[in-house]
């Protein structure tokens, strides 16, 4: 694939890739990177491609660098999947990772979005990025209101990761 084309900003206590349309944008897309973490796979690439459709895209590194291991051919995989089952349930499916993630959209993207002027929020979410996403259209402090702007409005869903 092309080489991204977005950039690495700090965002709070976090790093993420972002990636700017040309023009005013249509809305956000947040990006809910899978176990392997914000740098790897095809992630950079979705997000150059949503914004050359008129998306600001912002994908945070959610696990802050600590990340599962990249693994090798399909036996390494089918092996190493049950090696970080634990740091799979860790990352996501504890009740501290979950305030983590929607402390971090709130405390840290929507202050970013809010100076952009960005109100609609969409989130993307591979793999297991899928029940980070799933978590955030269910967090009432972080859903459309009247007077609350930006706000989560939808996302998705998608499985396998981009690898």
């Amino acid at each position: 694939g092309a080489d991204p084309t977005g950039e690495d900003i700090t965002l709070g206590s976090t790093t993420a890739y972002v990636k700017e349309p040309t023009g005013t944008p249509t809305g956000c897309i947040v990006i809910v990177h899978d176990l392997f973490g914000y740098k790897s796979g095809r992630h950079r690439q979705i997000a150059d491609f949503l914004a050359s459709k008129g998306w600001l895209v912002v994908m945070p590194d959610f696990y802050k660098g600590d990340n599962a291991p990249e693994m090798g051919n399909w036996w390494e995989k089918f092996i190493g999947f049950f090696r970080f089952l634990p740091f799979a349930y860790r990352t996501m499916r504890t009740s501290s990772a979950k305030a983590n993630l929607e402390q971090l959209i709130q405390d840290e993207i929507f202050p970013w979005l809010e100076e952009k002027k960005v109100k609609k929020v969409q989130w993307l979410g591979f793999c297991w990025g899928a029940f980070g996403g799933a978590y955030l259209s269910k967090c009432d402090q972080l859903r459309a209101t009247e007077d609350k702007k930006p706000a989560i409005i939808g996302g998705a869903a998608c499985h396998s990761s981009l690898h």
